[in-house]
């Protein structure tokens, strides 16, 4: 893993984008970034029918 924060940041730094893989089995992380999702969905919807 450390290899792809290594690659991770000298993208960044570069001024690039880079989206993290994350799989199911990281426990409470992947729980947490799944819920964090979820509610960022339903705030996108209640915004596009304003």
């Amino acid at each position: 893993m450390d290899c792809q924060k290594n690659i991770a940041k000298q993208i960044t730094d570069g001024g690039g984008d880079y989206v993290l893989s994350l799989k199911g089995n990281q426990g409470s992380l992947h729980e947490a970034v799944r819920d964090f999702f979820t509610i960022a969905e339903s705030y996108r919807i209640y915004w596009c029918k304003i």
